[in-house]
């Protein structure tokens, strides 16, 4: 708003000085306003520029000493109380008065223009970790203290995408425009920095400090388009051909996957789950294979491999559990090779049971 004001600016000649700070109003909405001047060499004039080439406290952070050591004024005096080495190596610290938004970074892109080129970036950071020195470096940082005595829920990071625009949807293969609400791109820009030399690690982690955390990744139950959790399906992942979900053993080594290799969509296969039931379905929804299980049940099938000079089999478990082969219409076991022979002596038989439940003898013969 118009009118003028005064601040406190730490560090310019070895202390602090008391500086007025003229603030001049712009109607945003007047397109016909003139634009100040940013860049002298784009715009052709000379831009107003403000130089601090010490340290700069706002707000209660003005209460921050000139030495590292020892505590401070502020309402985070030291460690105990929550991360007061943040302001104490801050180059530019504010700790908001009321507890609002300390600080904040707004851009639009309509204010761009061709002769600059500059990216729209609300908040930037941007950090080169070189060097010899065996030390991390983090571009962006977030740290949540959550009290005791909060009733409510705390953030590290939020991120709220608003579309208000066509609704586009993206695929492995095919990223299109559209609101996203995170992107990792490896690789960074070559434009500036030189090109990357070898992958990158790995794009999101979830690990543990000083304690766990009680889920990995959780998606609401209306978060995605097509099902409210209750009615309906939705893609909640999207993976390319090759794209494995790995699990690893202690040592380091892969102990299980699951892996698409499916290169047509005529060939697909399909896994749901439903209550007692897994079902394998191909392209178009067509039936490949379903399991279906008892709620009560203590008998169970079980489908082993072999080794070399063995047999696969396939065991029914339980006590007195039976194996049931069942068909539909005119439909068949089919079994075995057919060998003709003359006639022979019967040594025994083996029981078993046809479909109508009716015992029956299959003749065991020398």
């Amino acid at each position: 708003m118009p009118g003028s004001r005064r601040t406190f600016i730490s560090g310019l000649v070895g202390g602090s000085i008391s500086v007025p700070i003229s603030v001049k109003a712009r109607d945003s909405r007047s397109q016909s306003a003139e634009r100040a001047p940013f860049w002298s060499d784009v715009d052709g004039k000379i831009p107003t520029t403000t130089r601090f080439p010490g340290r700069v406290f706002v707000g209660a952070a003005a209460e921050m000493p000139t030495s590292r050591a020892g505590g401070n004024s502020t309402w985070l005096p030291n460690g105990s109380f929550g991360a007061s080495w943040a302001p104490r190596d801050a180059q530019f610290a504010v700790m908001q008065d009321r507890g609002g938004l300390a600080v904040v970074g707004m851009s639009r892109v309509s204010d761009s223009d061709d002769l600059s080129n500059a990216a729209s970036v609300g908040v930037g950071g941007f950090v080169v970790v070189d060097g010899s020195r065996r030390r991390p470096g983090w571009a962006l940082y977030a740290d949540v203290q959550h009290e005791a005595t909060s009733p409510t829920q705390s953030y590290g990071l939020e991120v709220a995408a608003k579309n208000k625009g066509n609704d586009y949807t993206s695929n492995p293969y095919r990223l299109t425009y559209g609101v996203y609400g995170v992107w990792l791109a490896a690789g960074g820009d070559d434009a500036y920095g030189g090109k990357p030399a070898n992958p990158s690690n790995a794009a999101l982690v979830v690990l543990k400090n000083k304690h766990t955390w009680n889920a990995g990744i959780i998606i609401g139950s209306d978060a995605i388009t097509g099902t409210d959790g209750r009615v309906g399906t939705a893609n909640a992942l999207r993976m390319a051909k090759g794209h494995a979900v790995a699990w690893y053993v202690p040592d380091g080594r892969l102990g299980a996957a699951i892996r698409s290799d499916v290169t047509d969509a005529a060939g697909s296969v399909l896994q749901i789950f439903s209550n007692d039931r897994i079902d394998y379905l191909g392209s178009n929804g067509r039936p490949i294979m379903a399991f279906r299980g008892d709620a009560q049940s203590s008998k169970w099938l079980l489908i082993s491999s072999s080794s070399e000079g063995a047999s696969p089999a396939i065991e029914a478990v339980g006590e007195n559990a039976g194996l049931m082969l069942r068909t539909t219409g005119s439909g068949l076991v089919q079994f075995g090779t057919f060998q003709a022979s003359p006639s022979v002596e019967v040594a025994g038989y083996i029981l078993v049971k046809d479909s109508s439940g009716a015992e029956r003898k299959l003749a065991v013969i020398h």
